[in-house]
């Protein structure tokens, strides 16, 4: 069952611009990609190469924007979530899901749990550790991670915006 607000489609990304922190998430990626840049200049600290265990080259940077674009696609996760609350599809009221946080949620989960994993295997994975599978071990674990955490906060959130959904379309 639908819920009673009109939905509103707007163009692709409208949904993006209309979240609430926009030009915050913005200044994040921006300030990662800066970071990153620097990390793997030769004088930097390389961090970002002992946690995927690969020398800055092509495959790195391969890795780092295969890493991106995965933790991204957690927009799916959110999208499923908040039409099992409205009946309405991301594409069919883009508006409405950014407004609710559902933008907000995708973008600030992916890049604080990606971050959070790279981090975690810079510091605390032993060099070494997992051999060639290591960037590979990362990337899985780090999206499947970001997608439930997506999924368990866009729960939370639109349950105290819609209310509970069971009433309406069968639950979660």
């Amino acid at each position: 069952m639908r819920s009673d607000k009109k939905p509103q489609a707007g163009i692709p990304f409208s949904g993006q611009v209309h979240s609430y922190t926009y030009w915050l998430v913005t200044l994040a990626w921006i300030g990662l990609s800066w970071f990153i840049r620097h990390d793997t200049a030769p004088e930097g600290a390389h961090f970002i190469p002992r946690a995927y265990g690969i020398e800055p080259s092509w495959k790195l940077w391969l890795f780092l924007i295969t890493h991106g674009l995965i933790g991204l696609f957690c927009v799916a996760a959110v999208a499923t979530t908040y039409y099992k609350f409205t009946g309405y599809y991301f594409t069919q009221d883009r508006i409405g899901f950014a407004r609710a946080g559902g933008s907000d949620i995708s973008n600030w989960v992916s890049l604080i749990v990606n971050s959070a994993f790279v981090a975690a295997f810079a510091f605390l994975v032993p060099p070494g550790v997992l051999g060639v599978l290591r960037p590979y071990v990362l990337i899985i674990t780090s999206s499947f991670t970001t997608f439930a955490i997506a999924r368990v906060v866009a729960i939370v959130t639109f349950r105290a915006i819609f209310g509970d959904p069971s009433a309406r379309s069968g639950g979660l």
